[in-house]
């Protein structure tokens, strides 16, 4: 994907672009509800793509196949949770460990967005956004 169309992609599902220079190209940076993509450009081909998801301190790789996954994911289910947030997946009770967007099965429709929960009992539970619900601190707390 080249810069232009990553910009019309961005900017077509509400994300903030801002677009600066890099080393043999520029760096897009797409920033929407605390999420941050980052992508350098080699010319017109992405060299490279990391990422910052919601609640996380540092930045993470993101593979440059999985950019418009991101960029398109469903704005909602994307921003209803935060790493580190406590939830609740049925009758199991644990941390968010990881928020991630699966790749859809219809290209022209954002992928399903999921959680990787860190469950207080053990193990570990996989649900989509819709199927978790976020507990405020003060529940957690009891």
């Amino acid at each position: 994907m080249n810069p232009h169309t990553l910009a019309a992609r961005g900017q077509r599902d509400e994300w903030t672009i801002t677009a600066e220079p890099h080393t043999g190209g520029r760096m897009l940076t797409l920033d929407r509800d605390e999420w941050i993509v980052q992508v350098a450009f080699d010319g017109s081909a992405p060299a490279f793509a990391q990422i910052r998801k919601p609640g996380m301190e540092g930045f993470q790789h993101l593979d440059r196949r999985d950019i418009a996954r991101y960029v398109r994911g469903d704005r909602a289910a994307m921003s209803a949770f935060r790493i580190g947030d406590r939830a609740a997946v049925g009758e199991r009770v644990g941390t968010v460990i990881n928020i991630y967007v699966e790749a859809g099965s219809d290209p022209g429709q954002p992928g399903k967005v999921r959680l990787r929960v860190a469950c207080a009992l053990g193990g570990h539970a996989d649900p989509y956004t819709t199927f978790a619900t976020r507990l405020q601190e003060a529940i957690c707390a009891r």
